[in-house]
């Protein structure tokens, strides 16, 4: 891999207190992540350097500025479509971001006081665990271990 560096140095821009320098590193990386689709090294790298975990860790956060937390939806939605299969049993992404607590963050942005991004979030828990109704949701986290993966 050509800039490995580059990408860390993007990741590190995310925590950022200026919101637009936090949106453009998230949307740059958002940019990457649909990039790794064509290249499995880009891919495996993205999971090795925890894209995800970082996803994650401002999706728990819902005070961020809207716009930061819309471009880590995007992150999260790009992520999640690059290993998109027809079941989540076969998408290990989707696994992963389950297992590091992702979902419990998609579900309360899905209560977010601003529509875009409960929209957004709904969006995505329907699309990659096909949940439907709140009950669902509950039935899948009581059968859930909780662990951070941070």
């Amino acid at each position: 891999m050509k800039c490995p560096k580059l990408i860390e140095k993007i990741m590190i821009e995310t925590g950022n207190e200026n919101t637009s320098v936090a949106s453009e590193a998230l949307s740059t990386l958002s940019l990457i992540a649909i990039k790794s689709t064509e290249k499995k090294e880009l891919y495996d790298y993205l999971i090795k350097v925890g894209i995800l975990e970082y996803a994650i860790e401002i999706l728990h956060n819902g005070k961020k500025p809207t716009e930061v937390i819309l471009q880590s939806l995007d992150l999260t939605n790009n992520m999640l479509n690059c290993d998109y299969n027809q079941t989540l049993s076969e998408n290990m992404i989707a696994l992963l971001f389950q297992e590091c607590l992702g979902l419990d963050a998609l579900e309360n942005l899905s209560t977010h006081e601003n529509s875009q991004i409960s929209d957004f979030a709904d969006r995505i828990i329907k699309r990659f665990y096909g949940y439907e109704d709140e009950d669902q949701l509950s039935t899948q986290d009581d059968s859930q271990g909780q662990e951070m993966c941070f």
